[in-house]
């Protein structure tokens, strides 16, 4: 039984599985500024190709099948925004997004409620905001939330909204600061405590279960 949030954190830090992913994670930063050169380099054209580009980039790793970002990025919920969305639709949704001058909650107001595209929620929207700025964006998960009401540092938050979302994005970059982590960590560490495959809590105790987390990273060891 691990008994803090620290010895959490060095017993993860120190497992073989966070060592197979910091081997990883060259190519993980390497894929993510790929994706984002691909988005700043299609403005005004987000077909389907150039929008399956753009998520294979930060989804998929060499032949390895399994969706990093699962179930985001899979195909079923890719489909639902190509079906749900025109050319003209996609292209103002991402302009709006991402390159508009308006202030965030604006942005997010409108990607979410004015000009929602099924399929594309909270999930995508922070996706697409960190892969702008990783430093100052997080991405916003079932369990990269879980992960952070396991650690207790933030409490069940109601809503996909704004308010929410600057609750979600504080308490991470505070997290990522007090153990050092870079931003394209964050979502593997979140994701891991999130998941109860891996992490287990009671009482603010933690169980640590590497065995199936290693099987899935072992994939990714060259």
């Amino acid at each position: 039984m691990i008994d803090s949030e620290n010895k959490l954190i060095e017993t993860l830090k120190g497992s073989e599985s966070y060592g197979i992913f910091l081997k990883f994670l060259p190519h993980k930063i390497q894929r993510e500024k790929e994706a984002w050169d691909l988005i700043k380099n299609n403005k005004g054209n987000f077909t389907e190709e150039i929008m399956s580009s753009i998520f294979d980039k930060v989804d998929y790793y060499k032949d390895i099948k399994e969706s990093w970002f699962k179930p985001l990025l899979s195909k079923p919920n890719r489909n639902l925004i190509y079906t749900n969305s025109s050319l003209g639709k996609r292209n103002t949704w991402f302009e709006e997004l991402l390159f508009s001058t308006k202030n965030l909650e604006d942005r997010i107001n409108y990607c979410l409620q004015i000009k929602k595209i099924k399929g594309a929620s909270k999930g995508l929207i922070t996706l697409l905001l960190y892969l702008s700025e990783p430093g100052s964006y997080n991405i916003w998960i079932n369990k990269t939330g879980k992960g952070l009401i396991k650690l207790n540092r933030i409490s069940k938050l109601s809503g996909n909204n704004l308010e929410s979302y600057k609750i979600f994005n504080q308490a991470v970059i505070k997290f990522r600061d007090r153990f050092n982590f870079k931003p394209q960590e964050i979502d593997w560490i979140l994701s891991c405590i999130g998941d109860p495959n891996y992490v287990v809590s009671n009482n603010n105790k933690y169980i640590f279960n590497e065995e199936p987390l290693l099987n899935r990273m072992q994939k990714y060891n060259d």
